[in-house]
């Protein structure tokens, strides 16, 4: 769905389709501990890059998966780490071409030190509708970012620019670790994220005000 479409959506609708995605998805190409080869990642080893957003990572990571749909909302464009990954979704295509698909959620195995480090944006569900912003709550290189997630699994997100957070388009570093090392990894990955030039934020949706009677 583009950008101008998505901005434009109903937000009835969208919602129905926020809640059906979760729970439907394209499988990712690849995930660590798999006989497949690892993923060729866009950039150069230790420094993704898109076309749309970069960010630097140490080049001792390996790339667990490619870029992928996680159903009808969320768009992952990369799962890269140390640790073991498995995506909780599945995909059956049946003889008459239709298909299904089911999600549990990820499983991760960080043990011993490692960490998994998911980057994902929201590109489907409610069009982003004009309120009062939400302030950031915390500051990593020139990012200021909102932190969510626990201790061990945190979770930044950095608004596109000129946009607010919980808006579509956002990029969501999504990290699983079990030791301050590898949440300060995370958070070295969230310092070095950059935006492409140029890239800005559409807008958002108002909502037409009920004239009193």
């Amino acid at each position: 769905m583009g950008k101008t479409a998505f901005r434009r959506a109903i937000v009835g609708v969208a919602v129905v389709a926020l809640v059906v995605g979760a729970c439907t998805t394209a499988s990712p190409g690849t995930s660590s501990g798999s006989a497949e080869p690892a993923p060729s990642l866009p950039g150069t080893p230790g420094h993704f890059d898109n076309g749309d957003f970069s960010f630097d990572y140490p080049a001792s990571w390996r790339a667990l998966s490619g870029p992928y749909d996680e159903g009808f909302a969320n768009e992952v464009d990369v799962v890269l780490g140390t640790g073991v990954w498995r995506t909780g979704c599945t995909q059956t295509t049946y003889p008459d071409g239709h298909g299904g698909g089911s999600c549990t959620g990820d499983a991760f195995d960080v043990s011993g030190g490692r960490v998994v480090v998911k980057v994902w944006r929201r590109v489907g569900g409610p069009a982003d509708e004009c309120r009062a912003d939400v302030s950031a709550n915390a500051t990593l290189g020139p990012n200021a970012v909102l932190r969510t997630g626990s201790d061990s699994a945190p979770v930044w997100e950095i608004r596109e620019p000129g946009g607010q957070f919980g808006w579509g388009y956002n990029v969501f570093i999504e990290a699983h670790t079990d030791g301050a090392s590898g949440v300060a990894a995370a958070e070295a990955v969230v310092a070095s994220f950059r935006w492409a030039a140029g890239r800005t934020n559409d807008g958002c949706f108002q909502m037409d005000t009920p004239s009193s009677s």
